[in-house]
Parts: C-alpha cells; structure tokens; sequence
C-alpha cells in the first residue's frame, strides 16, 4: 500500500512539473513577445501623431492656396475692370472723332 501510494504520488508528481514547465515554456513566450509588442505600439502611436501633424499641415497648406488664389482673383478682377473702362473710354473716343469728322 505504501508503494503504491508513493508511485500515484510521484506520478502526480511527475505530471505536476510537467504542466509547470509547459506554463513556464508559455511565460517565456508571452515575454518574448512583449518587448516587440510594446515596439509595434510605439510605432504606431509616432504613426498617430505624425498622420495628426499631416493632417494639419495639409489643410494650412489648403487654406494658404485659397487665399493666394482670392487675392489673385481679386487682382484679375480688378485689372478686368480697368480694361473695360479703358475700352469704354476709347469707344467714346472714336465716337467722338467719327462726329467730327462727318461734320
């Protein structure tokens, strides 16, 4: 009897220390892991924070382009204005001369 129980608890034993070593195995390989986990996450948090930034540049580059054109647009509008006066004026101009000279 006393053999028996100590061969059931040592085969106890035995399958204990196995199961102990496969969870050791299995921390390690958890730990492994994590060191490129916590890489893989600070990379994507650069990542975050860099496409953010991108975001913001875009749209002041966005912004700037659409003010130089309002300016430009301006400007044209401005200088078509004047092209018409001055078409308008010489118009008159002609008009004028044509009157005189049929008198």
């Amino acid at each position: 009897m006393y053999k028996s129980k100590k061969t059931r608890r040592s085969g106890k034993l035995e399958s204990t220390n196995a199961n102990l070593e496969r969870v050791n195995d299995i921390i390690s390989e958890i730990e492994g892991r994590i060191d490129g986990l916590r890489e893989d996450s600070a990379k994507a948090k650069e990542y975050l924070t860099l496409r953010e930034r991108y975001q913001e540049l875009e749209i002041n580059l966005t912004l700037k382009n659409v003010e130089r054109l309002e300016t430009a647009n301006e400007t044209l509008r401005g200088d078509v204005q004047e092209m018409v006066t001055a078409i308008n004026d010489s118009g008159k101009g002609i008009k004028v001369r044509e009157r005189q000279i049929a008198f």
